[in-house]
């Protein structure tokens, strides 16, 4: 029997291959397994493509390869005893397979799309069944060995084995394994044998992409096209019709390693051991209707001109939040929209140079509004402060904010004053606006990250054990502090806080964001002259604010006197509501969690706009942020203290406040 087997395992990606003859074989009697493991049960994220790529290789061995769609045993969403009852176990080879193959005649496939695990005792590579806990693979795994071997006993013609799976215990949805780290716990690949190809489509150190322009895993769809004739091409191939792994591997090499480079940032390289000139496909004469090769969206095409509303947003490589950023674009930019995509709320538009480029389409506008010009002698109605609402069930309670001016920055005489927190200026805010009651819970933001599959940063920085320093490992969350669902959520960036933005403005059809450095000064303060808005002193912080007191110091045991003066009875985050509320109706926006703002960082604010927008020019690789937090001394959480750090810096007292605009 001739052993061909694919695998793509995150970190050890593998595709094993004997030579076919020199003539396509005859598939009337072959055999396959097509298992697509998309939704798994509990905490596990979703393989958002695997039934994609599971439809994509049943159509190439189809209608390409001639299988017969009655020798195949199609399997989505495949439990541990699904999987067993088809591929056999330790006990026993014989599983469904093996009664399809005719001994000797059959070539089989098989082909997984779906988690897999690493075994932490074992360091053994499992599949993961839909049903089974990521933490004990070596209870509940498919062994990926086991699979090796009882496939070679089926007595097959030849075998080819198909493993889009990541092995690390990491995936682009995130860790599968509790408190583990993917530097140590990469499973080890079984060994090549004697008359077998390897391709590796990532080396031990990297990770295996999804393709989401096109709804696949990177590999599979590159492979497919390298099969579908792209193999077969010059400058990859010699185009007899034949894709050998030579050729396959020169397109991946080309194609895949780039797109991985230029979408992820991220190196991807295929490799090989054994004969190049193995046949691996066979170019059709007509390509056939696979969805890989398929775009997994259409552009109805349009012409016409709009410009940004009154929120700056972030344009992507397609029409999702999931897609990379492009570039930002500010309020009031114009734009040349060439498409509107099918079936989503998403425009592509024309950059410089020739680009394209997407935008969620609520963000655009035809032109822009002129004030609304009130009836003779009839008041417009305003908002009136503390007036709340909610656009869902799982968006954030808003408080709408009156417009209004006031002195933004600190006088000279204010104490703990730093100097970014001046001149003073006078700044109008022309229009009421709405902002979050409370800082943005960990409810909140978890029900983005389930529905998304939003991974956000697997490090950040904590104070444990004396130290303080970023740790591998923990992110929002487990950012090593005891929370509720409506503590603030931490440990995100100011990048994290827009791709949430973007979604809850995707989701409601709201112009969501975050409040620029005026307007949350002036939301802060509601109105007030003195350094909090509770009065100039901190004796009553308690009160008000959840920053560094007598409770906390039970724990940092190094602050001074400093400290507030009084016991809240937390060290670090509390629910949100737990405090007394501002004059605006607004919680925590002084002490708990820094809060991210829209604004580039600039270290005084001379030049500042004074009409409430955000500062968009200065040093725009950093974020501005206010409100001091739980771990900070109260000299911190003042209305006009201001700060800025990375865009990508993320920390165990760092979270954000949503803003909208009104409609």
């Amino acid at each position: 029997m001739f052993l061909r087997f694919l695998m793509l395992i995150c970190g050890m990606a593998l595709a094993v291959s004997a030579a076919f003859s020199a003539d396509p074989p005859d598939h009337r009697h072959s055999v396959a397994v097509i298992i697509g493991n998309k939704t798994y049960q509990g905490r596990i994220p979703e393989v958002a493509f695997a039934h994609r790529d599971a439809d994509a290789i049943k159509t190439y061995l189809t209608q390409v390869l001639g299988y017969r769609e009655g020798n195949i045993i199609d399997l989505r969403d495949a439990t541990q005893a699904q999987l067993t009852s088809a591929l056999g176990n330790r006990a026993s080879h014989q599983g469904e397979l093996w009664g399809y193959v005719r001994p000797g005649v059959s070539h089989v496939t098989v082909f997984y799309s779906g988690h897999g695990v690493p075994g932490l005792q074992d360091r053994r590579g499992y599949l993961l069944p839909v049903d089974a806990n990521p933490d004990t693979p070596e209870i509940n795994g498919f062994p990926v060995d086991l699979l090796y071997e009882n496939l070679g006993k089926l007595e097959a013609k030849s075998v080819t084995v198909y493993l889009d799976a990541c092995f690390s215990g990491e995936s682009e949805g995130g860790m599968l394994i509790r408190s583990a780290s993917p530097v140590f716990v990469q499973a080890s690949a079984p060994k090549a044998t004697a008359g077998m190809t390897v391709l590796t489509a990532a080396s031990a150190e990297q990770v295996a992409s999804w393709d989401e322009e096109n709804e696949h895993g990177l590999f599979t769809y590159h492979l497919l096209q390298a099969l579908q004739g792209e193999g077969d091409k010059e400058p990859f191939g010699n185009g007899d019709g034949n894709v050998t792994v030579a050729e396959a591997q020169a397109y991946l090499d080309s194609e895949m390693t780039y797109a991985a480079r230029r979408r992820f940032r991220r190196q991807q390289h295929a490799s090989v051991q054994g004969d190049g000139d193995t046949l691996l496909g066979v170019v059709p004469e007509a390509p056939a209707q696979v969805a890989a090769l398929t775009p997994g969206f259409q552009v109805q095409e349009m012409d016409t001109i709009m410009v940004v509303g009154e929120v700056r947003v972030n344009t992507r490589s397609g029409p999702g939040t999931s897609y990379e950023k492009v570039e930002a674009l500010g309020r009031g930019t114009e734009v040349e929209v060439t498409g509107k995509v099918e079936g989503k709320d998403w425009y592509r538009i024309a950059l410089a140079g020739g680009r394209t480029a997407y935008v969620f389409a609520p963000l655009l506008r035809d032109s822009l509004p002129t004030p609304a010009q009130p009836a003779v002698g009839i008041a417009p109605a305003r908002p009136k402060a503390g007036d709340s609402f909610k656009d869902c069930d799982v968006c954030p309670e808003m408080v709408i904010v009156p417009p209004g001016s006031f002195e933004m920055g600190s006088p000279s005489y204010e104490a703990d004053r730093a100097d970014n927190e001046g001149p003073l200026q006078r700044v109008t805010i022309v229009r009421a606006f709405a902002i979050g009651k409370f800082e943005l819970t960990k409810a909140e933001y978890a029900a983005f990250a389930t529905t998304t599959g939003y991974r956000g940063g697997e490090a950040c920085w904590t104070y444990e054990d004396g130290k303080g320093e970023i740790r591998e490992g923990r992110s929002w969350r487990d950012a090593s502090l005891r929370q509720t669902v409506r503590d603030p959520v931490v440990c995100v960036s100011p990048e994290d806080a827009d791709v949430y933005l973007e979604w809850l403005s995707r989701k409601t059809g709201k112009s969501y964001r975050l409040a620029s450095d005026a307007e949350w000064e002036y939301a802060a303060r509601a109105g007030t002259l003195t350094a909090r808005f509770w009065g100039d002193g901190v004796d009553d912080s308690c009160t008000y604010a959840n920053t560094a007191d007598l409770s906390g110091k039970k724990v940092f045991t190094t602050w001074d006197e400093k400290a507030a003066p009084c016991h809240d009875g937390f060290a670090y985050t509390s629910p949100a509501g737990t405090y007394q509320a501002n004059a605006f109706g607004l919680h925590d926006t002084l002490g708990n969690v820094w809060e991210w703002t829209a604004d580039c960082w600039n270290d005084s604010l001379a030049g500042a706009p004074t009409d409430g927008s955000a500062w968009r020019s200065g040093d725009c690789e950093k974020r501005t942020y206010r409100g001091g937090a739980a771990v900070s001394y109260p000299s911190s959480a003042r209305s006009a203290n201001r700060g800025g750090l990375k865009l990508s810096h993320r920390a165990y007292d760092f979270g954000f406040r949503v803003a909208r605009d009104l409609n």
